[in-house]
This record gives C-alpha cells, structure tokens and sequence, in this order.
C-alpha cells in the first residue's frame, strides 16, 4: 500500500511538473505568434517537411514509431492577400507533455512562415505502474508563403 502511495505521488509531482513547462511553452508559442513574423518565398518540399518533421522529433527525443499520421492539405489563398498558405495535420502518439512541448517549439519557425496553429492533446489511459502519462499530439502545422497575384 504505501509503494502505490509514493508511486502515485511521484507521479502526481511529475504531472505537476510538466504541466508547468507546457504551461510556460503555450505561453510562449501564443506570444510568438502575435509578433510579426516572416513568410516564405515558396513552400517546403514534402523531403524538406519530412526533414523538418524528423529534426523536431530528434530534438524533441520522439521515437519515429510515435508519428502515426501527416496529412498535407492544398494551398489556398488567404481571402484576397498576396498570401498563399499550406497546413499539413499531424498526429503523434505515446508523448510526454514536455516532447509535445519541445516537439512544437522546434517546429514555430517565424523567420520561414512555419507555425503551429491548431493544437490538440488528449491524455492516453494510464496504469499505476506507467511513471509518465503519455498523450496524443494532434496538430496543424500551417506554412504562409508570399504569392503575389498575377
């Protein structure tokens, strides 16, 4: 009885914990993404967006297994801007909150048009003997590119 105590307790702390950091990372993608930012002059390749993907799951020390979906939309214009922009829907699973959090951050790259911007975690079912809660990642990941009218 008092091993499952200290195990719920540790992992209570360590939720804690991470909820603070993904508190703080949301908090900083919204803050970011007020800012003016820069866009593209064209759209990522798909060997370029499976790179960046790849890049951001390494640092992030995402298993490759994790990626269970990317779902590349079409471009569209935004309204009748110069703009063009492209989403590509994500879905990343086993995750801790802080390899979301990180896994996010390393893909908001303002100075390339790429940003976050639909963000959904939905907690997986945790045993008592699991010591991390994992979660379901499912983001939009949009791509805006300067497309001038012709």
């Amino acid at each position: 009885m008092h091993s499952e105590y200290a195990a719920t307790k540790s992992r209570h702390q360590t939720l804690s914990e991470q909820i603070k950091e993904m508190s703080q990372g949301i908090t900083d993608i919204q803050r970011t993404s007020t800012q003016a930012s820069l866009v593209a002059l064209e759209f990522d390749s798909p060997s370029e967006l499976n790179s960046r993907l790849e890049s951001a799951m390494k640092t992030a020390e995402i298993s490759t297994s994790s990626m269970k979906s990317i779902s590349p939309q079409q471009t569209r214009r935004l309204g009748q801007s110069e703009y063009r922009i492209r989403s590509v829907e994500v879905r990343l699973v086993d995750l801790e909150l802080g390899q979301a959090l990180r896994f996010l951050s390393e893909l908001q790259t303002p100075t390339e048009g790429f940003a976050p911007t639909e963000i959904v975690l939905t907690p997986q079912t945790a045993g008592l003997n699991q010591p991390q809660e994992k979660w379901t990642l499912e983001a939009t990941l949009t791509q805006t590119v300067f497309s001038p009218k012709t």
